[in-house]
C-alpha cells in the first residue's frame, strides 16, 4: 500500500522559520555588501538556496508498506 505524507504544524513552522531565516540573511548580505564583493555574495546566496532546493527536491512524499518492509 503506498501512503502520502505532509508535514505536521510543527515542521511547517520550522520551515517557514527557516526559510524567512535565509530571506533575512541573503537580504542582509545582498544589500551592503554586494558592491564590495559581488562574487562572494552570489557564491553565498547561491549555496542558501541550493540547500532549499536540496531539501524541497528530496523531502519524502510518499512511503509504501509491503507485507515485511517499509519502504
Amino acid at each position: 500500500m503506498t501512503f502520502t505524507t505532509s508535514l505536521d504544524r510543527f515542521a511547517k513552522g520550522i520551515t517557514i522559520g527557516v526559510i524567512s531565516l535565509f530571506a533575512v540573511i541573503i537580504g542582509g548580505q545582498l544589500i551592503p555588501s554586494y558592491g564590495l564583493d559581488p562574487i562572494g555574495s552570489t557564491v553565498f546566496i547561491g549555496l542558501l538556496v541550493g540547500i532549499c532546493l536540496f531539501c524541497m527536491l528530496f523531502r519524502p512524499l510518499t512511503y509504501v508498506l509491503t507485507s515485511d518492509k517499509l519502504i
